[in-house]
């Protein structure tokens, strides 16, 4: 069949009926065209049928009256003899003109002519002779003269010539009908075959826009399911985060109360204590008392310092990421007792970009520290093309990576952080393995460079 895709199928088959419905009239119009030429075949084959025996009869009746006028000399029969000869001579010019067109056929017509005249210039002959008294040799050329039978046997010739090809025409006709009749039931099985075919393509098409609607309500419910559970994961994510900002407005209110409030009331109570002790007191107890709350300004400070470092680190802002993250690696290290090991390379990223990948470190070591039992970590920072790649690996015992559920506030919050910078983020673990977390940013363009402005 075609080599076509299936949905140029109907176009083609609309064009095989096209075609087909063409074949179909043009096999009517050749057999019409066929039917009426053998008619009018068979209608001259009838007209020189009929002209030769007119010819027949006139050469008879021309020898009848002939031979009446030789016995009886009755001038009504020679006229009427005259008249016999003259439609005699009209019906042979008529067959000799009609055989001018088949030069097949002239030797036949030669023949006719001949006998035909042989045998009006004997009547003729005979004529004379009675004219002239001697109508005893007129009868007697008359009776024995054989140019009648000649006639007869012309005539028969011409018309078995005609019967001839009129047997030729009605088989012609009966050979053109059957054929006709074959190519019209081989159009009509063939329009069948298309039609049905026609039919199933179409009722497969159906069924495939079925299974493709199907297919694409599916994909719609799949993505509304997906669209509703991202919803709901960025509503558990914000409550999250709320809930995470409380506690650490918490937090920085109980340090602020409980440290930073009690040096400065501690401050607040030596400096009472030299103000109502006037110049009763010692120097040296003043001097003491006054060391003791230099030491409490100094903690005081150290409080305050802490509580802005993890608000901000500001070696992030004056050193760049890659000393930020070598510091909390280092206090992460000596404050959890885990070896880790760096290997951070200068990147260039955004400032955005740079606290995005500062937070994904920090959360996950905060994540070593509460869940992997680890004993070594590594924390690298590398340029891979136009990508700034961070890695956390650990020894830890690992989780199940598929496993992890929609509340896992912190790899989702990671990974959100990443999304949000047109990054990505990876977690590889399985049980007892350890973990790996890999997060993906794009560097910063150096269109997207602020130039500095020298003073």
């Amino acid at each position: 069949m075609f080599a076509t895709k299936k949905s140029d199928w109907h176009p083609l088959l609309l064009l095989f009926l096209g075609l087909a419905v063409i074949a179909l009239a043009l096999i009517n119009e050749v057999a019409y065209r066929r039917a009426t030429n053998n008619a009018a075949r068979r209608g001259e084959v009838l007209a020189v049928l009929e002209e030769t025996r007119s010819l027949a009869q006139a050469i008879d009746d021309a020898g009848s009256s002939e031979r009446l006028y030789l016995l009886a000399g009755d001038s009504e029969h020679l006229r009427l003899a005259r008249g016999a000869e003259l439609g005699a001579n009209q019906h042979l010019r008529w067959l000799t003109t009609h055989y001018q067109r088949r030069p097949f056929a002239q030797l036949l017509v030669t023949q006719l002519t001949a006998a035909c005249q042989a045998r009006l210039a004997l009547l003729k002959h005979a004529t004379e002779l009675r004219s002239e008294g001697r109508s005893a040799d007129a009868l007697q050329l008359v009776s024995t003269d054989h140019s009648a039978s000649a006639v007869h046997a012309a005539l028969s010739a011409v018309e078995a010539a005609e019967l001839q090809r009129a047997h030729s025409l009605r088989d012609q006709s009966n050979t053109a009908l059957v054929i006709e009749r074959f190519g019209i039931d081989l159009m009509a099985l063939l329009t069948l075959m298309m039609l049905g075919l026609l039919a199933l393509l179409s009722r497969k098409r159906a069924a495939d826009q079925a299974r493709h609607e199907q297919e694409l309500q599916q994909e719609r419910d799949q993505f509304e399911e997906k669209v509703h559970s991202r919803t709901a994961e960025l509503a558990d994510l914000t409550l999250h985060l709320q809930t995470a900002r409380e506690d650490e407005r918490t937090r920085i209110g109980r340090e602020l109360h409980d440290e930073l409030g009690s040096l400065l009331t501690a401050a607040k109570i030596d400096l009472e204590w030299i103000r109502h002790s006037g110049g009763g007191s010692e120097p040296y107890d003043i001097a003491e008392r006054l060391h003791h709350v230099g030491g409490l300004l100094d903690g005081s400070a150290a409080v305050t310092r802490r509580i802005v470092e993890d608000l901000r680190p500001s070696a992030l802002v004056h050193l760049g990421l890659a000393p930020a993250l070598e510091n909390l690696a280092t206090d992460f290290g000596n404050t959890t007792g885990i070896s880790v090991a760096t290997d951070l390379a200068p990147v260039q990223l955004t400032e955005s970009g740079r606290i995005t990948a500062f937070r994904i470190v920090q959360e996950s070591l905060t994540n070593v520290a509460r869940h992997a039992h680890a004993l070594h970590v590594s924390v690298s920072l590398q340029s891979v093309n136009d990508r700034a790649v961070i890695v956390v690996r650990d020894d830890g015992r690992g989780f199940d990576a598929s496993s992890v559920r929609r509340t896992s506030h912190g790899l989702r919050g990671m990974l959100f952080r990443a999304r949000s910078e047109g990054g990505g983020l990876r977690v590889d673990s399985r049980p007892g393995a350890g973990t790996r977390v890999e997060a993906q940013l794009p560097l910063r363009t150096p269109e997207a460079q602020v130039p500095t402005t020298q003073p």
